[in-house]
């Protein structure tokens, strides 16, 4: 998948795709924690 991205001219190299993979992963974590501590565990306190 990441050679297919380079070849696509999607991205210029390998490390550019492994780059945006992880940034991307970041954001979803942080999306996710902050879903947990917003709405979840506020939650999990009132049953």
């Amino acid at each position: 998948m990441v050679k297919a991205k380079v070849t696509s001219v999607e991205y210029a190299t390998e490390s550019e795709v492994m780059r945006d993979g992880l940034r991307t992963l970041q954001a979803r974590d942080a999306a996710l924690e902050k879903w947990l501590h917003e709405k979840v565990i506020p939650c999990a306190g009132t049953t």
